[in-house]
C-alpha cells in the first residue's frame, strides 16, 4: 500500500499530465468568455514551495469554535479541535495525514483529479498538498463552528489550498472558510473545497473571501448531498482584483434540500465571475439559489447560474435568482441564468434583475434627514439583508460591517 507521500505524488502526476495537455481557457469557452485569462496572469506568479505540514503548532482555541485551522504563508500554523468536538470523534488533519489516516480522503481526491475540466483545476491539483481534511462522524452535533482561515502575505506567489469536509449520517455542523491577504500584495490563490454530506446530515457552509486588492482568486468547489440532507450555503466575495469561482452543487439523494446564497461586491476596477450549477440527480429534491451583487466605480461582475435536472430526477423543485444593484455609471453586471432539464414533472424557474438605485427611495430617505450618500448606502445594505439575516449569528455583524466599509465610498 502506498504511503501518503506516494499517494499525493501519484495524484499530482495525473493532474500535471492534464495541465500539460490542456490549454488555458479562451474566449470560445462559453463559461470563460467574459473573463479574459490576461486578467488573471497565471504565468506571472511563482508557485510557492510546499512545506511539510505533518506537525503544525497547536494553537489556543477560540472558546466559540469547535475547531480551528490557520494556514498562513504556505503552511499550517494552527490545527486545533475542542475537547467537546474531540470527544464526539471529530477529526481535523493536514492533507498528508488525512490521506494516510482517513480512507475516504484519497478516494475523494482521485475522483476530483479524474474530473478535471480546465487548466486552472489541473494547475491546482498538480500542486496538491497544502490543506486539511475534516471529518465529522455520524450523529455528532456540533454547537460551535469549524473555522478554517487561509492567510497569505508573500508577494508574487501562487498557492493552492484544498479543503475536504465530510459530515457523517445524521450529523450537524457549521464550517466557515475565510481567505485573506493584505492590500498591495500581488498573489494568486487557486483554491478548492469539497463537501461530502452523508444521509440525513445538516450543514451550514460559509466561504468568505477578503483577499487584498492586488490578488487573484480562482476557486473550484463541489458539494455532494446524499438522501434527506439539508445544506445552507453562503459565498461572500468581497476582495481580490480578479475573482473566478465555480460551485457545483450535486443533489444525489432523494429528499435532499439546498439553499445556496451569494453576496458579491464590485469596487474600483474589480472583476468578478461567479458560476454555480444546481445539479439534480435524484427525484424529490429542492434547491433554491439567491445571489446578489452591488457594484460601484468601474467594476464588473459576471453571474452564471445553471439549474440542471438529470433523467429520472422527477419532482425536482428548483429556482435561481440573481439581483444586481448598479451604483455608478461605469459599473457593469452580466447575469446569465439557465435551465437544462432532461425529465418531466419538475418545477424549475430562474430570474434576474439589474438596475440602478431608485431615486424615489433616495428622496424619501433624504427627506427624513439622511444625506444622499447615507441614503444610497442604506438601500445597498438593504439588498443583502435577506441573506445576512439567515447567516450564522456570529457572522452577521462582520458581514454587515464589511459591506458598509466597501460601499460607503460611493457617490
Amino acid at each position: 500500500m502506498k504511503n501518503a507521500t506516494e499517494q499525493l505524488t501519484a495524484l499530482r502526476k495525473v493532474a500535471n499530465h492534464s495541465y500539460q495537455t490542456i490549454a488555458w481557457p479562451v474566449k470560445k469557452d462559453e463559461t470563460w468568455r467574459r473573463t479574459p485569462i490576461s486578467l488573471l496572469e497565471p504565468e506571472s506568479f511563482t508557485v510557492a514551495t510546499l512545506v511539510d505540514n505533518d506537525e503544525p503548532t497547536l494553537g489556543v482555541l477560540h472558546q466559540s469554535y469547535s475547531a480551528h485551522v490557520l494556514i498562513k504563508d504556505g503552511h499550517i500554523q494552527a490545527l486545533t479541535v475542542s475537547e467537546a468536538a474531540s470527544s464526539l470523534g471529530v477529526k481535523l488533519l493536514s492533507l498528508n495525514k488525512g490521506i494516510a489516516e482517513i480512507s475516504w480522503v484519497v478516494k475523494d481526491l482521485e475522483t476530483r483529479v479524474s474530473q478535471i475540466s480546465d487548466r486552472f483545476e489541473a494547475w491546482h491539483f498538480s500542486h496538491l498538498g497544502l490543506g486539511v481534511a475534516v471529518e465529522v462522524p455520524a450523529k455528532a452535533e456540533l454547537e460551535n463552528p469549524i473555522v478554517i482561515e487561509i492567510e497569505e502575505n508573500r508577494p508574487g506567489v501562487a498557492i493552492f489550498p484544498h479543503i475536504i469536509v465530510r459530515l457523517g449520517a445524521l450529523s450537524t455542523a457549521s464550517v466557515v472558510v475565510k481567505y485573506q491577504s493584505p492590500d498591495g500584495v500581488s498573489l494568486f490563490v487557486g483554491s478548492g473545497i469539497d463537501y461530502q454530506v452523508e444521509e440525513g446530515a445538516n450543514l451550514q457552509a460559509c466561504e468568505i473571501q477578503n483577499l487584498g486588492n492586488k490578488s487573484r482568486h480562482v476557486d473550484s468547489s463541489t458539494l455532494h448531498m446524499a438522501r434527506d440532507t439539508h445544506v445552507w450555503h453562503l459565498n461572500a466575495s468581497f476582495g481580490a482584483m480578479v475573482t473566478r469561482t465555480q460551485g457545483i452543487f450535486s443533489l444525489e439523494g432523494p429528499g435532499s434540500q439546498l439553499k445556496t446564497n451569494g453576496i458579491y461586491l464590485g469596487c474600483d476596477t474589480q472583476h468578478k465571475d461567479i458560476r454555480i450549477v444546481q445539479n439534480h440527480e435524484a427525484p424529490n429534491t429542492q434547491s433554491h439559489a439567491l445571489y446578489k451583487g452591488a457594484l460601484r466605480d468601474s467594476s464588473r461582475t459576471v453571474f452564471q447560474g445553471l439549474i440542471e435536472v438529470k433523467p429520472g430526477a422527477n419532482k425536482t423543485d428548483a429556482y435561481l435568482t440573481n439581483r444586481n444593484l448598479i451604483l455608478a455609471d461605469g459599473a457593469k453586471a452580466d447575469s446569465l441564468p439557465q435551465l437544462r432539464i432532461d425529465t418531466n414533472d419538475v418545477k424549475c424557474s430562474h430570474g434576474s434583475t439589474t438596475g440602478k438605485v431608485n431615486e424615489d427611495e433616495v428622496f424619501y430617505l433624504m427627506a427624513r434627514g439622511f444625506s444622499r450618500n447615507e441614503a444610497r448606502l442604506m438601500i445597498a445594505e438593504g439588498l443583502f439583508a435577506e441573506i445576512i439575516d439567515q447567516a450564522p449569528v456570529f457572522l452577521r455583524m462582520s458581514l454587515d460591517s464589511t459591506i458598509v466599509r466597501l460601499l460607503g465610498g460611493h457617490g
